[in-house]
């Protein structure tokens, strides 16, 4: 979505570089934006899939999650003026904007679409974080150990 400073590659060299400095936890958020359609999603869903991958390779004994979110009208943002007229009003539907839901129907989904979405990548992805979310209210930390 956004320009990249460097190539993937690099980024895991980088990433890399950390995880030997013996890290003991590290939390990967990754944003479902509003406007992705289904290739796009097949796209998140492999970007995912290898970085787990990646990371189980090289992790160490460094604890890891990957909690993915919604994209949300936060005010000064650059999507603001665009996703708020997409988006369940906050004073009246204010359950819609707690962390793991889904305020904002999207361009290919709606608002509920887009929720069972980011659960299905969570339960591939982060199942202890997705667990800890119905459990406890919050995101904890995934242990990927190997």
């Amino acid at each position: 979505r956004f320009k990249k400073l460097t190539n993937k590659e690099d980024h895991y060299r980088i990433l890399d570089a950390v995880l030997q400095t013996g890290f003991q936890e590290i939390v990967f958020n990754s944003i479902l934006f509003t406007d992705y359609g289904p290739k796009e999603i097949e796209f998140f869903r492999r970007e995912l899939g290898d970085f787990c991958d990646w990371m189980a390779k090289h992790q160490r004994q460094t604890k890891w999650s990957l909690p993915i979110f919604h994209e949300l009208p936060l005010p000064g943002s650059r999507s603001y003026e665009r996703l708020l007229p997409q988006s369940f009003d906050i004073n009246i539907h204010p359950e819609l904007w707690a962390v793991p839901i889904n305020p904002v129907n999207g361009t290919h989904y709606r608002y509920d679409e887009l929720y069972t979405i980011k659960r299905k990548l969570m339960s591939e992805f982060d199942p202890a974080g997705l667990a800890s979310w119905d459990e406890a209210g919050r995101y904890g930390t995934t242990k990927h150990i190997k």
